[in-house]
Order: C-alpha cells, then sequence, then structure tokens
C-alpha cells in the first residue's frame, strides 16, 4: 500500500512538470472594448487670447510643441507568454469634423526648470489643411515588464 501511494505521488509530481505551450493555445485574438464620451470643448485664455481646449472624461491631453493638444488614452496590456503580435485593427466611430471653433489649444514651447515660461503663444507645427493627428492610434511597440511582454 505504501509503495502503491508513493508510485502515484511520483507520477502525478511526473505529470505536473512538464510546462504548457501557449503559442499554440485556441486563443488567436485579444479584444478590447473602450468606449468613450463625447469630447468636451472648454474655452481657455492663454498667452492673451482665446482658444478651445478639447478633452475627454478619462483621457490625459497630450502636447508636443506647436500641434494640438489631443486627448490619448494609453493603453498596456499584459500578453499571454510567449504571444505574438501580428497587427492591431481598430475599429472606430465615424470621423466628425468640428468647425464650431477656430483656434484650438496648442503644445507650449519647452522651457528649462527655474527660468520663466515662454510668454509667446507657440506657433503652429504640422499641417493645418488636413486632419489632426491623421491616424487613430500609435503602436509603440511590445515593452518588458518584469521579464514579461506587455
Amino acid at each position: 500500500m505504501k509503495r502503491a501511494l508513493i508510485l502515484l505521488t511520483m507520477l502525478l509530481m511526473l505529470l505536473t512538470y512538464f510546462p504548457v505551450d501557449n503559442a499554440n493555445s485556441s486563443f488567436s485574438t485579444i479584444e478590447i472594448p473602450l468606449y468613450f464620451e463625447k469630447p468636451s470643448l472648454e474655452k481657455v485664455k492663454l498667452y492673451g487670447k482665446n482658444f478651445t481646449r478639447v478633452e475627454i472624461k478619462g483621457c490625459k491631453l497630450y502636447m508636443k510643441e506647436g500641434e494640438p493638444c489631443i486627448p490619448v488614452k494609453p493603453l498596456r496590456i499584459l500578453l499571454p507568454f510567449k504571444t505574438e503580435v501580428k497587427r492591431i485593427d481598430v475599429i472606430s466611430s465615424k470621423k466628425v469634423k468640428v468647425a464650431e471653433f477656430k483656434n484650438i489649444e496648442l503644445g507650449p514651447k519647452m522651457y528649462i526648470l527655474g527660468e520663466s515660461p515662454n510668454q509667446d503663444p507657440p506657433s503652429p507645427s504640422y499641417d493645418r489643411s488636413k486632419l489632426y493627428p491623421g491616424k487613430i492610434y500609435c503602436d509603440l511597440g511590445i515593452q518588458y515588464f518584469r521579464g514579461f511582454p506587455i
């Protein structure tokens, strides 16, 4: 009886030793549905002029010098072990051209900490005749955190 129990224990330990390979698993896509509220347009006074600030609840404002400040939602997705990203599909709602405001807030000029910020408004550094930003998302690639791909 004791011998049978030892053999059974060793067999169970041996079966649990082999790792499972997730690369061939049945999960082929990861879907992350995101829903955003309607953007709010707020008038702000900067540099002695009126500008419009676009904000979306739950999003951060992305500011690059001379380009419109737009709300962005950074996503960090923990991938299953040994997963490869083959493509990213983003399905968005239709584009809406907002023409009810003229001056959208632009990203400020950089300045050294300890000095006073520049009081002149930044000049636009993007093509104003085209839709901005021109693409719906930016793939920053796969990063690693504690050995896991994110």
